[in-house]
């Protein structure tokens, strides 16, 4: 089909989507079967999957998509035309996923993403995987044709890709970085699932009450406490190994002029291109485990946004050794991670964090063990000594670096981060005082990038309140001295390109 009529999805779009909806049509109706039986539900049933199977018909014959030097154009819809414009220039990120069912139909979703929004701004939904490289091929071909303004001869398409990857992740290295991947989420669902589980049991073996199976607990309170850690520690384990050997196998990384292209996955393949100067902030980061045998790994943020704004990074290196990441990021993006931090420590700090905290943890404890019973104490003070061992070595990990081109945050307790935000980059800085922080004497500083959800991590807590000031000064006067370097820099660059 030619470009003025435009492109049409990949014809297998119809299939799958079909079968995507057969689960919603199957819960429908064993939710109607306990309302109704017979003809009735029959005819209720065959309605709405009437009025759902032509719904992808309509979507399929329906939908457009044009590529020009101007734009990305989609058009869908019947009764309700939607027609989306996206300036070639705007797109931050072209990735490209593939589920294990996808790829038996050998179709991709190609989500387009800019930096607006909190949603993925463009979705082609379903091409054949061959045409979604083609696509996202002449995207950045499209994009270099108009920054730099080359003549109108130029290939339609990138040039070949170098097949030799600059990181090439083993079977030995993903299997070390599961075993080292544990999950807090998939900890704390175990131990919660480990107490139902323990309770329920005496419950029913016993036929005691709740009160009984609590008392019992309490009397066992060591044996239930560490048999409900190692069940989670276990769970979390064998749920990270595999999690993280799917999500990563055969995951290499491929350095072209402008951009980082990875490529991974073992049921579901994901093919993702990052323009290097899109690039909001680059991490390393590592749990416990990880730090224990000198493992991290490596995210990049761009402009650009996921869908539901779920995503907060590209995986850049999903493990490594942390001599060897220091000499990939040196060599990718000429960056050096500082060794030592500006501490925020203080003991007022420390005080602060332990009553705010307490308020928040150990207040419904002690209200419960006035109210219901005394042994409510007991995990009131438990908690109370866990807050002041959490709360010490929060604040003694976060701290902040500065640099001549990037200002360095660090931040943490399971997974510990380190996040280089380019002056360049810094999009707004905010400078927050509560009530009681003005009256402690403490300013938090906020440095935001368009990356907008990793921005979290570029959050400098209990800063004195008369060096926040200073550090906010110094920051815009980074930013517009980096930035008219970057202007002159490029101008240059442009009167020997016309010379």
């Amino acid at each position: 089909m030619n470009e003025v009529q435009g492109r049409r999805l990949h014809p297998m779009t119809i299939f799958y989507s079909a079968l995507r909806i057969v689960p919603q049509l199957a819960i429908g109706f064993l939710v109607m079967r306990n309302f109704k039986e017979g003809l009735v539900e029959l005819i209720i049933y065959l309605v709405i999957a009437l009025l759902l199977l032509p719904s992808l018909l309509i979507y399929y014959f329906n939908f457009r998509f044009y590529i020009s030097a101007d734009g990305i154009v989609i058009h869908s819809g019947l009764l309700f035309k939607n027609n989306r414009t996206i300036p070639i220039d705007r797109i931050q990120n072209v990735d490209i996923v593939q589920n294990a069912l996808m790829r038996v139909f050998r179709i991709a979703s190609v989500k387009i993403e800019t930096a607006g929004g909190k949603s993925t701004e463009g979705k082609l939904e379903y091409v054949s995987i061959d045409q979604a490289h083609a696509i996202r091929h002449e995207i950045e071909s499209l994009q270099s044709y108009v920054s730099s303004a080359i003549s109108a001869n130029s290939q339609k398409f990138v040039e070949k890709v170098d097949d030799t990857p600059f990181f090439s992740l083993s079977n030995n290295d993903l299997f070390r970085g599961g075993l080292t991947r544990l999950s807090p989420i998939v900890l704390f669902a175990a131990g919660l699932f480990g107490q139902y589980n323990f309770v329920l049991r005496k419950l029913v073996e016993n036929n005691k009450t709740l009160n009984a199976a609590t008392e019992w607990i309490v009397d066992n309170v060591w044996i239930f406490i560490v048999v409900t850690l190692l069940f989670s520690l276990f769970v979390s384990w064998i749920g990270g190994i595999v999690l993280h050997c799917a999500r990563y196998y055969g995951f290499k990384i491929v350095t072209k002029r402008r951009a980082v292209i990875t490529d991974a996955g073992l049921l579901s393949k994901r093919h993702s291109i990052i323009p290097t100067k899109k690039m909001q902030s680059i991490a390393r980061r590592a749990n416990p485990i990880m730090r224990l045998f000198g493992l991290e790994y490596v995210e990049v943020h761009t402009a650009g946004s996921a869908e539901n704004g779920a995503k907060s990074a590209e995986t850049l290196f999903p493990v490594m050794r942390k001599q060897k990441t220091a000499e990939c990021v040196d060599t990718l993006f000429a960056l050096q991670f500082p060794d030592t931090y500006i501490s925020i420590f203080s003991k007022k700090a420390y005080y602060y964090c332990i009553i705010r905290d307490s308020i928040v943890a150990v207040l419904p404890f002690i209200v419960s063990a006035f109210l219901i019973s005394a042994y409510f104490f007991i995990p009131a003070a438990l908690m109370l000594v866990f807050i002041f061992a959490v709360e010490k070595f929060r604040l003694s990990i976060k701290g902040y670096s500065l640099s001549d081109g990037y200002i360095f945050i660090r931040t943490g307790v399971w997974t510990i981060t380190q996040v280089a935000i380019p002056y360049t980059k810094i999009q707004v800085l905010t400078h927050e005082q509560s009530i009681v922080e003005r009256w402690a004497g403490f300013a938090h500083l906020t440095v935001s990038t368009a990356g907008g959800s990793f921005s979290f991590h570029g959050s400098i807590p209990f800063l004195k309140s008369e060096l926040s000031p200073d550090l906010v000064s110094f920051l815009l006067h980074s930013y517009r001295l980096h930035k008219k370097k970057r202007r002159l820099v490029l101008s240059h660059h442009r009167s020997t390109d016309t010379v």
